[in-house]
């Protein structure tokens, strides 16, 4: 049985003090999303790991509380090498001369549950998972873990991660692993709300890297969620006095807080603004917001299964099998969130509610051209309950467990009137459209709740980015006419400048409510 931390040797080490090209944050254009969003005041992000060094000049005064769970009687990172956990810490909250995280004003919580011998287990990570929480943690990282059967931890720690993302609303980020197998199968990796992050290589970013684990073909469920630079970071050092400051890393490790870091950006950003930060939320505008990129083969982004039905394109797997809904995207992000249009956003758009089963929620897309592209996803919590075993705290020692079975959602684009495309997904809590705009008209995104599972009243979260075609910056398919666009991913990492657009309205779009009733095809 083995644990595996999700990082692999080092590249390279940097000169002392020097400035550091941070080219991976900008591939996502987390530099920037951060002008817009914020340096993360008053966020609080857990790091569950090996221990970090709090006196690496780019963490100084960024240590909000540490404890260690593992035995290992510290709570540092290993002084000898260029060190796992510190790195992580870097690329969230770093703030040296020439180096900065992407929220260098949130604070960390180090709970080290990694012993120096890479071992952990559902008791030690749990511990650290709910003592993070409790501190008010609304970011979780969690960059390690094992194949189900093939390490310490069980499926009992993604029943963990369930629990805290819905009960204490935290956003969870775990890397989906190195190995070039199964992402689905793994914990952390596997709980249904958190996040699954795979990695893309740093030739162009555009390109997920061979050792990044993914869905196999015998996987029901689809991981991960998204991709992010993972190859060839740059992270701060555990072992800086010896003369270096920085080092590059690669694995999903690093991955990893590079998502997280943009959630915690838009965590602080919604608490200044009053809008809502629930994980559901956040989830689905990164996924809308995601920048389609091209599997480790070269094959383009694409569902893991699609069909057609009745004239029109359903969906069963909407995730691509490498990437999920793709690379992240922070600066589209932060127009979807803000709801903001610009040059190349045509609308941004999300809701955060809830509906009863047979019943229908839409919300209007205007009228749209085409050549534009239409970006949907919508998320909802897997329920996970809690018996209590007799201390009346929270801790690994209680039993967990699936509370209700999945409730089951379909997501719909329609144009004047009629269903042109469904993600209709039995497995996951996730649902996803990318469609290229192929004809003009009147168009809207029609959430519809089945009769199976969940609560009685179930609520979700749906978001919705349409670009303009003289923007596009898309990669999927060239020959599928629904999916397809012959402009490849662009080359270009320039990011233009939102603009806020006076004919937004800040709540909800044409959005209504009704009863309905369809039969699942």
């Amino acid at each position: 049985m083995r644990l595996w931390i999700a990082s692999l040797p080092l590249l390279f080490t940097a000169a002392t003090a020097q400035a550091v090209a941070q080219d991976d944050l900008h591939a996502v254009s987390g530099d920037t999303s951060r002008s817009y969003f914020g340096t993360g005041r008053h966020v609080l992000v857990g790091i569950l790991d090996g221990g970090i060094d709090a006196n690496h000049p780019a963490l100084r005064t960024s240590i909000y509380a540490a404890r260690d769970f593992s035995g290992s009687g510290t709570t540092n990172d290993d002084p000898t090498g260029p060190g796992h956990a510190t790195g992580i810490a870097g690329l969230y909250v770093g703030h040296a001369s020439g180096y900065t995280g992407l929220v260098p004003r949130s604070g960390i919580i180090n709970a080290r549950v990694i012993t120096g011998r890479d071992y952990t287990n559902d008791t030690m990570s749990g511990n650290g998972l709910f003592y993070a929480l409790n501190l008010g943690a609304k970011v979780i990282n969690l960059s390690y873990g094992n194949k189900l059967g093939d390490g310490p931890l069980t499926n009992k720690f993604n029943l963990m991660v369930d629990y805290a993302s819905e009960q204490y609303g935290a956003s969870i980020v775990a890397a989906a692993g190195n190995d070039n197998d199964t992402a689905v199968q793994q914990v952390p990796n596997g709980a249904y709300n958190g996040y699954g992050i795979g990695s893309v290589d740093p030739s162009r970013y555009d390109q997920v890297s061979s050792f990044s684990n993914f869905a196999l073909s015998s996987d029901r469920r689809s991981k991960p969620d998204l991709v992010a630079p993972g190859d060839a970071v740059v992270r701060a050092n555990a072992n800086w006095e010896n003369g270096s400051y920085y080092s590059e890393g690669s694995g999903t490790s690093f991955s990893t807080p590079i998502v997280g870091g943009v959630l915690a950006q838009m965590t602080g950003y919604g608490l200044s603004a009053g809008v809502s930060t629930d994980p559901r939320v956040l989830k689905a505008i990164l996924l809308a917001s995601a920048d389609k990129v091209y599997d480790s083969n070269g094959d383009p982004w694409k569902p893991r299964h699609q069909y057609t039905h009745k004239g029109r394109i359903a969906i069963d797997e909407p995730l691509d099998a490498e990437q999920g809904a793709g690379r992240l995207d922070a600066v589209a992000a932060y127009r979807v969130y803000s709801r903001t249009r610009d040059s190349k956003t045509a609308e941004a758009n999300w809701a955060f509610t809830s509906l009863k089963r047979y019943r229908t929620f839409s919300f209007g897309l205007g009228h749209l051209n085409a050549g534009q592209q239409v970006d949907m996803s919508m998320t909802w919590d897997y329920h996970v309950g809690r018996t209590d075993n007799g201390n009346r705290i929270v801790d690994p020692g209680d039993k967990f467990y699936e509370n209700v079975p999945l409730a089951d959602f379909a997501l719909s684009l329609i144009k004047d009137g009629r269903v042109i495309a469904t993600s209709d997904s039995l497995y996951d809590n996730v649902e996803l459209l990318s469609y290229k705009v192929l004809a003009s008209g009147n168009y809207a995104l029609e959430v519809y709740r089945h009769k199976e599972g969940g609560n009685r009243n179930e609520s979700f979260a749906v978001a919705a980015h349409v670009l303009n075609s003289a923007t596009l910056q898309r990669s999927i398919a060239a020959n599928d006419p629904i999916y397809g666009t012959s402009g490849g991913v662009s080359r270009s990492l320039e990011v233009a400048t939102p603009e806020p657009s006076t004919a937004m309205v800040l709540g909800l779009v044409g959005g209504l409510v009704c009863c309905g009733r369809r039969r699942r095809n």
